[in-house]
Order: C-alpha cells, then structure tokens, then sequence
C-alpha cells in the first residue's frame, strides 16, 4: 500500500472520532509522520481558518466535480506517482486528509451545506454559529447577533459580545455551541448567558453554550488564552477545558493560558479557589489539585505533571489592559507572545540571544519601540520585510 493510498485511510479513521466527538490522538498518525509533524497535522485540523479553507476548497470542486478532480490529479501525479510519493510533506498531508475528512463529512450530510463567508482573512474576529453559519465579527461593530432562523443569540458593542439575558433563548434546553476565534493581534470580551466575564487574548479560540442548561455543568472549551471572572452559581460548577486539563470552579477569577504551541497550561488564580484535573478522569478528592489565590499552576501536556507556585498575578493577568509584561522570561519565549500581540512574524537568527533572559513591561510601545527595548540591553541587528521582522547577529 502507497502513502497516498495510506492517507486516505487515516482520513476516514480521523472522520469518524470527529463525527463521535472523540479526541484526534496523535498516534492515530504517528506512524506515518515524526511528532512535529503529527501535532501539526492535528492543530491544523483543528483550527478553524484550516477549516474554513478547505470547505471552500471542497465547494469550488463539487461546483465542477470531474474537472477539477482531473486538475488535481494531474497535480498529484504530473510526471511520476512514485517519485511525488517519496516526498510529500505534512503541509501536503494536512491538505490531503483535511480534504478527505470534509468529503466524508459532506457525504454524510448531503442535504446540508455549509454555508461560508467570503473574503474571510487571518485578521478577521470569526464567529461560528451552532447552525453552521460564519460571521465575522468587526472590532468597531454594533448590533445583534442573529441565526438563521432570525432568533436573536447575543448583542455586540465594539469588542465585546453579551449572551445574557436573551429573552428569545429561555425556552431552550439543548446546549447549542457558539466558537470565537480572535486572530493575531486582537483581543476581545464575552459575556456569557449565566453572566460570566470572559476576556480573549490574541491567536485564542473559545467555545462555549449560546445558553447554560439547568442541571448540566457549565463547560467551556479555550485554545489560547483567556480571562475568566465566573458568575457564582454553587448548583452548577463551570469548567474550562483547555486540551486534556479541566479546570473546575463555582465563581471566582483565573486566568488559563493554553497555545498549542507551548506544550504546557498555565493557571493563575486572582481570586475564590480551583481544581485542576485531567479531563478523562472524574472529579474526585484523588484526582484533583487545589489552586489558591496568588498562585500559578502549570500542566505538562504530555506528561501530565502539575507544578504550582506562588506569583505576582497581575503579570499573567495585566493583558486584558493592553500590557505585554514579561518578568525573567527567555527571548526565544518571548518572541512568541510579540507575534500574536503585534500580528507580526519573526524569525530569530541569533541563537545566543534565544537564552537571554529579559524582565519588562510594555504598554501603548510599538514593536519597533519594543525591539528597540531589548536590542539596548543586548545588542543586535533586525530587518522588517512586508509582515516579518528577520533578527541576525
């Protein structure tokens, strides 16, 4: 059996945990690609702009079917199968068994289109709704939210986003999702139907009820980071799931950081108390770790160890207010974080200052200021070309 032949099958394998709700787990393809590449594939899977795109992808096919499925085998195969075969990348793959999955989720769901918005870019604020229907959501906005049936789910006022009290929601009893994806370079505010302050940062996706259900838990799903200031409600505990943590209160303030990227998830409480546990086990006294205000808990991803120290929360919370606040941090970090909040990619050329380590506070500086900043306690020399910023020596 080929690896094109290969892909197929993990594309139909992969379809099937996500039309059952399972976890895409890594060693579903692992086999075929090293780790880096496997948690690329998934992450890309996953996020929503990917998904976006490759609907598109399969709505320009099924307008001219034969046609373009010619084209794109004369793509695939233009001189030599083998030779193709022999270096297809996990960029190739992620498009191959993206394709595949929407195929097989399309087949399954033919009297149901996806619709699609047009002309959506990276920098759009994107707002899904449970029926299916994508709106981008602008910074400087104002009105009501509205599915396809005309019911009213939320209101907008700038950057932020009200669920509560929506009067046309009242009668509902089935948990309806909503996902909120904040690009590079934005923040935004949600207020959620129990009347939960959530704040987003940049690069960070939420998912979360249009209306919490009496008699069920209050869970939310973060990729990214987000910070919470959680409506009291002792009957029904709020979760935020954040990979394979949940993170478990009644009311309180935390703050959860959870990039893919960073392999582990940080949690700093401000106030009230939390419990931490994986997400496959049940909450039990033995399964769980309490976090007390002042503290900052992280969980390894992969090896699931918890580590909890005491902090000064306001430099893991201060975001909400626009500071960038960095204290004993490695520039190879750091980079990271000036990525998303300026929307700018840069790459990194000296390996010495990668393990400088930096303590700062930014606030309205711009990222040249900001550079300039660091470039004065350590000199080097950048270059910026279109959208990305080039260090060297």
């Amino acid at each position: 059996m080929n690896r094109l032949e290969n892909l197929f099958i993990i594309a139909k394998d992969l379809a099937k945990s996500i039309f059952k709700n399972k976890d895409i787990k890594p060693k579903k393809i692992e086999p075929f690609f090293d780790d880096g590449q496997s948690q690329q594939i998934i992450h890309r899977l996953k996020n929503t702009e990917e998904q976006q795109h490759r609907n598109y992808l399969l709505k320009k096919i099924d307008e001219h079917k034969i046609e373009d499925w010619n084209k794109i085998q004369n793509q695939l195969y233009p001189t030599s199968k083998v030779r193709y075969l022999k270096w297809i990348s996990g960029v190739a793959a992620v498009f191959m068994l993206g394709l595949g999955l929407s195929y097989l989720y399309t087949s399954k769901n033919t009297s149901t289109e996806i619709p699609l918005v047009a002309n959506i870019t990276s920098e759009d604020i994107t707002l899904k709704l449970a029926d299916g229907n994508i709106q981008i959501i602008k910074a400087n906005g104002e009105g009501e939210i509205v599915n396809k049936k005309g019911k009213v789910l939320g209101s907008q006022k700038g950057t932020l986003l009200n669920y509560k009290n929506q009067l046309s929601f009242n009668h509902v009893q089935k948990l309806m999702y909503n996902e909120l994806v904040v690009p590079y370079g934005k923040t935004f505010q949600l207020v959620l139907s129990d009347g939960t302050s959530v704040h987003l940062n940049s690069g960070t996706t939420l998912k979360y009820p249009v209306k919490f259900i009496k008699g069920k838990k209050r869970q939310v799903y973060l990729t990214g980071e987000a910070y919470f200031n959680v409506a009291k409600d002792k009957s029904h505990p709020f979760i935020v799931n954040a990979n394979n943590l949940n993170v478990r209160v009644l009311g309180t303030q935390f703050n959860v950081s959870s990039y893919p990227e960073d392999g582990h998830i940080k949690t700093v409480l401000v106030e009230g108390s939390v419990a931490l546990y994986d997400k496959d086990k049940t909450y039990k006294k033995q399964n769980i770790a309490l976090l007390t205000p002042g503290h900052k808990a992280v969980w390894g991803v992969k090896n699931k160890h918890i580590t909890i120290r005491k902090v000064d929360t306001s430099i893991y919370t201060n975001w909400i207010n626009g500071e960038i606040v960095f204290e004993h941090i490695k520039f190879k970090y750091i980079i990271k974080k000036l990525e998303r909040h300026y929307n700018i990619k840069i790459k990194n050329k000296n390996k010495e200052l990668e393990n400088q380590v930096f303590t700062a506070t930014f606030t309205t500086e711009t990222l040249q200021e900001v550079l300039n900043s660091f470039k004065a306690n350590y000199p080097f020399e950048y270059i910026k070309q279109g959208n990305t910023i080039t260090i060297n020596n």
